[in-house]
């Protein structure tokens, strides 16, 4: 019941000729579960953000025919090198082999497998981010 008394004498500002801080004190003394419920609320709160979070949690390995795209310099406002899946959305790979960064290529065909690493990747004029992946395999079509 003390710590419960100064953590509440510690968060209410004392105000000269106030009875401010004595009625939170009393409340406090006369509630001794307002403690409990309040840790519980908040407990339960950070649950629901943690559970909120959106991401790729099973990290499955997918297949897909795909394009690498070379989107310009990334120095220069581009996009670097991402790949464009069947389903139209796009991804940024974090280990694309050499044999598929040659700029004289600007859009090749290729079946990829790949795992999303939950991270984004948004450099230069892009307005949104991508999910960032890694390749496990990838050859040309």
């Amino acid at each position: 019941m003390a710590s419960a008394v100064a953590v509440v004498e510690a968060a209410v500002p004392v105000v000269a000729g106030s009875a401010t801080k004595d009625k939170v004190l009393m409340s406090a003394a006369k509630h001794p579960k307002m403690k409990k419920t309040l840790l519980l609320i908040i407990l339960c709160f950070m649950l629901i953000l943690a559970a909120c979070k959106k991401d790729h949690a099973d990290n499955k390995k997918i297949t897909s025919v795909a394009s690498v795209i070379w989107g310009g310099e990334p120095a220069a406002d581009g996009s670097g090198w991402y790949i464009k899946l069947q389903d139209s959305s796009e991804v940024h790979p974090n280990n694309l082999p050499e044999e598929f960064m040659q700029t004289q290529i600007i859009r090749q065909s290729v079946k990829v497998t790949f795992e999303y690493t939950g991270e984004k990747y948004q450099t230069g004029m892009m307005v949104y981010s991508i999910p960032v992946v890694k390749i496990y395999s990838i050859e040309k079509q």
